[in-house]
C-alpha cells in the first residue's frame, strides 16, 4: 500500500493528528513498487546494449540490491534499491577484497548463511543486517559488483547479459517537459531534501558528491512506491522534487507522514526535510 492510499484511508484530521517523530531504530520495510512507468528506462541501443538499473530490478523482482562500481581500485555503490542512507555511506571497499571473494567474473555467488554472510556485512547499517538472511554476488569484467540480498536467482546466459548491461541512471528522474500539464492535479507540492541529505552526509560521510546523488536516486525510488501513477512525481536540481497530486491531501499531514516515511533512509535527518505547498494556474484560475 502506497503512502498516498495510507493517507487517503486515515481518519485522523490535521487538527487531531499528533506529530510522530521518526526514529532511527524503525524497522526497515521492504515493499513492492508498482511505479515503474514512473522510472525512465534506458532501451537497447546499436550492438551496446544498455539496461537501466531500475529496468533490471523490476525485471528480477528485486527488493534489495546494490551496483557498486570500481575508480581507482576502489568500490562505492552507484545504483540501489530498499537500502538505507547508512548502508550507501558503509559500501567503500576494495577491488582487493571483492576479487579475493568473488574470484570468477561472470559467475554467480551464492551464500546462504550467517557464516557465509559475515564478511559482508560490514557495508549494511545495523537495521539491515538483522534482515540480511542470503546473499548472490556477481563480479562483471570491469570489476562492477552487483549484490542481491534475500533472493535465489539461477545463472543463466541471460541474467549474466543483463548483469554486464546495467548502467549507472543518475538521468533516472521524471524531468518535467514540455507537454507536461500541470491543470490535471489539484495539489502541487514543493519537497526540498538538501538541508536533510547535507546533514546526513556531514554525519556518515566523507564522500559528499557521490553518495548525495545515490541517496537522491533511492528517495526517488521510495517516493514513486508510494505516489505511484496517476500522482507525478518530478526532479528539478539539488534534491528538490514537486509533487502533482490529484488527491487533496493536507500540507501537514503529507508532511508528518513524508518525514517518518523518509526516516527508513535519512534517520534522524528527515526532520530537516522542507515542504511547502503551491498552486497551479488550474486552481488559480477557479
Amino acid at each position: 500500500m502506497g503512502l498516498l492510499q495510507k493517507l487517503s484511508d486515515s481518519a485522523l484530521s490535521v487538527e487531531t493528528t499528533e506529530k510522530k517523530e521518526p526514529v532511527q531504530d524503525k524497522p526497515v520495510v521492504i515493499k513492492k513498487s508498482n511505479s515503474v512507468g514512473l522510472l525512465k528506462k534506458s532501451l537497447l541501443a546499436g550492438d551496446n546494449r544498455r539496461l537501466d538499473f531500475f529496468e533490471f530490478t523490476g525485471k528480477y523482482n528485486l527488493e534489495i540490491a546494490a551496483l557498486l562500481k570500481s575508480e581507482n581500485e576502489t568500490l562505492k555503490i552507484t545504483n540501489c534499491i530498499g537500502l538505507d542512507g547508512e548502508s550507501v555511506c558503509l559500501s567503500v571497499s576494495t577491488a582487493d577484497f571483492w576479487n579475493g571473494i568473488i574470484t570468477e567474473p561472470e559467475k554467480l555467488y551464492t551464500f546462504n548463511n550467517s557464516q557465509e554472510i559475515l564478511p559482508f556485512l560490514q557495508f549494511f547499517s545495523d537495521k539491515l543486517k538483522s534482515i540480511i538472511k542470503s546473499l548472490q554476488i556477481v563480479r562483471t569484467k570491469e570489476n562492477s559488483v552487483l549484490i542481491i540480498c534475500n533472493k535465489t536467482i539461477e545463472q543463466t546466459a541471460g541474467f549474466i547479459a543483463d548483469v554486464n548491461a546495467i548502467q549507472n541512471t543518475e538521468t533516472s528522474f521524471n524531468l518535467k517537459d514540455d507537454f507536461f500539464d500541470a491543470s490535471q492535479y489539484n495539489k502541487e507540492f514543493q519537497i526540498d531534501f538538501s538541508e536533510a541529505l547535507e546533514s546526513f552526509i556531514v554525519s556518515n560521510s566523507k564522500n559528499e558528491v557521490q553518495f548525495t546523488k545515490v541517496i537522491v536516486q533511492l528517495l526517488f525510488h521510495n517516493l514513486c512506491i508510494n505516489f505511484p501513477a496517476p500522482e507525478k512525481l518530478i526532479y528539478s536540481e539539488n534534491g528538490k522534487f514537486t509533487f502533482y497530486l490529484k488527491e487533496d491531501i493536507p500540507l501537514e499531514l503529507l508532511n508528518n507522514h513524508l518525514r517518518i516515511e523518509c526516516s527508513s533512509i535519512l534517520g534522524n535527518h528527515s526532520e530537516l526535510i522542507s515542504i511547502s505547498e503551491s498552486f497551479n494556474n488550474f486552481e488559480a484560475a477557479q
